[in-house]
């Protein structure tokens, strides 16, 4: 049990949920803070409904009631504690049902701020080096995240039909995509082969994840074979590989740069 729910248990055993506190003490007791909640409990309207009158006979008749519509509330936001925390982490979707696919789809279809904030969670921008090449973009793409991109590149041609069946025609894959662009100092190799030998790409969860497949392709091609001004590097993982836990992508550059890229699967679809 973690620091913040114990102490959450103990300030609600205090207010009397448990029977224990004393009348001072329940009374004295106005809210509870419920942490992963973000919402406040407030006793005092309870407390002066069910306020005894000074008799000792009233006292012991409203104390029972007391700790009875308490305890009810305890059990109330245990339940609600609960389902917050199963719902924060929920794993991410290794295979989609036909549902997801459809919600993907049109999600990826909205094209507005809603599509691009879903997606801004699976992408990182890194800055611009001061030499060397620039290591521009990371992505981690689970399932999911995928036909919603596809959607947005779908240029309105596509269907929510079509895209079921190419999700249906290919395998489960998380992918992570690497954008390296030439800067004044650097230029890219034109050969993708020349390129993965001088770049070091790694996806780590505990340990180094082996990719099933590596692809680069030309952002930018400069004809008659001068080097590429960008550089997309995809790597392609087995879904079983890949755990719902926090993933570091790295990359370094013969120039001695090093970057990583660290995305919480806990967290995304």
């Amino acid at each position: 049990m973690s620091r913040g729910k114990l102490k959450f248990l103990t300030e609600l055993a205090r207010c009397g949920i448990e029977g224990v506190a004393t009348d001072q003490e329940s009374v004295v007791c106005q809210e509870i803070y419920v942490g992963r909640a973000g919402a406040f409990v407030s006793y005092s309207s309870l407390f002066r409904i069910l306020e005894p009158d000074q008799s000792e006979n009233s006292s012991q008749r409203f104390k029972p009631m007391r700790h009875l519509m308490l305890r009810t509330i305890f059990l109330s936001w245990v339940l609600v504690l609960t389902t917050i925390t199963s719902i924060a982490a929920a794993p991410y979707e290794r295979h989609l049902t036909s549902e997801s696919v459809r919600n993907a789809y049109f999600l990826g279809r909205r094209m507005d701020q809603k599509t691009g904030d879903f997606l801004a969670r699976y992408t990182q921008s890194l800055p611009l080096p001061k030499t060397g090449p620039h290591i521009a973009r990371i992505q981690a793409l689970t399932p999911y995240a995928q036909v919603v991109l596809r959607a947005t590149q779908d240029q309105g041609v596509g269907t929510v039909s079509d895209a079921e069946q190419e999700y249906g025609a290919s395998p489960d894959l998380f992918v992570v995509r690497i954008e390296i662009f030439s800067t004044p100092t650097y230029f890219l190799p034109a050969q993708c082969e020349d390129l993965a030998r001088q770049f070091s790409t790694r996806a780590v969860q505990q340990d180094v994840l082996k990719p099933l497949k590596t692809t680069c392709t030309h952002l930018y091609s400069v004809p008659h074979s001068s080097p590429s001004s960008g550089t997309e590097v995809e790597l392609q993982f087995d879904v079983a590989q890949i755990a719902s836990a926090p993933i570091t992508i790295e990359v370094s550059s013969p120039s001695g740069q090093h970057v990583e890229a660290k995305f919480d699967l806990n967290k995304l679809k």
